[in-house]
């Protein structure tokens, strides 16, 4: 079960009313609850960690972004190269 699921069934357990209205069931729930909660913030953390490593990938990300740049600007001269030819056979 993944810590997203588990928080979710934490939390529905917190706002469960227990059939006897016992103190320690519903206190027991909210210490299960953090403790998912927790555990999700690690997963978190450990994606993001996993992310920010990836140097390689800003470097293509930002390469990729240059490439565009350039391709938009070329398109852009054959859009206007293009509108100047149509008004010249209009």
């Amino acid at each position: 079960m993944n810590p997203v699921d588990k928080l979710q069934e934490a939390f529905n357990a917190c706002l469960a009313i227990p059939a006897d209205d016992s103190r320690p069931s519903a206190e027991q729930n909210i210490a299960r609850f953090i403790e998912a909660a927790r555990k999700l913030e690690v997963f978190f953390l450990q994606k993001q960690l996993l992310l920010s490593d990836s140097s390689d990938g800003n470097e293509d990300i930002s390469r990729l972004k240059a490439r565009l740049r350039s391709r938009e600007t070329v398109l852009n001269k054959y859009t206007e190269k293009l509108a100047d030819w149509k008004r010249i056979l209009e």
